[in-house]
């Protein structure tokens, strides 16, 4: 079930930013209602209504449409299990996305070798979350292997023929956001090059 986190309502306007950044530290997953959804749940005049979904760390909310022709926001925790696996061969947990960009986590196996590959039209912009790792990038004359750990960020552009490797004993996990989103429907977005480490 839904429980309305009452202890944000009693808080002056000042104080509600940090209550609010308290609950997202915590891991709670939250959702905007409306005013005409705030008075029929009778929060006290100007409470900030945000009910916590704790029984379900997986759900995802979306709240109402904006102005005409414009999406609601959306709220979602990182899944427990993959959603997918990625044409690399990397386990891909599904996030969000927008019209611009699509967010996800990819994660491979300690001691693992992604296949090496390009983007035919999207490119990515990575954040290393944890373990540690390589990876290989190729631009035309361009080329560069960097080590991955946390708190490095690198982008693949588009057409950047790319490979990664987990260190043999930890998993590597990353936050992707690829801009356009992931065309879910094609079957030839990612194309397979010759590795930089075989396989």
């Amino acid at each position: 079930s839904i429980t309305p986190v009452r202890q944000l309502a009693g808080g002056r306007g000042s104080e509600r930013p940090a209550l609010v950044a308290a609950f997202a530290r915590s891991g709670a997953l939250v959702r905007y209602y409306p005013s005409e959804e705030r008075r029929a749940l009778e929060f006290p005049a100007g409470a900030v209504t945000m009910p916590v979904h704790r029984e379900s760390p997986d759900a995802s909310f979306s709240s109402p449409p904006g102005r005409e022709g414009e999406p609601g926001f959306d709220t979602r925790a990182l899944p427990a299990e993959p959603d997918t696996t990625a044409p690399d061969g990397s386990e891909v947990r599904v996030l969000l996305s927008l019209a611009g960009g699509s967010a996800a986590h990819f994660r491979l196996a300690p001691g693992a070798l992604s296949r090496a590959g390009r983007h035919r039209t999207v490119e990515e912009i990575w954040y290393v979350l944890e373990g540690r790792g390589e990876m290989w990038r190729r631009d035309g004359a361009r080329e560069e292997v960097v080590a991955l750990v946390p708190g490095l960020c690198l982008t693949i552009p588009v057409g950047t023929e790319f490979q990664f490797r987990a260190a043999a004993d930890v998993a590597l996990s990353a936050f992707a956001v690829t801009m356009p989103p992931w065309p879910a429907e094609s079957d030839d977005e990612w194309l397979e090059v010759a590795p930089y480490w075989p396989g």
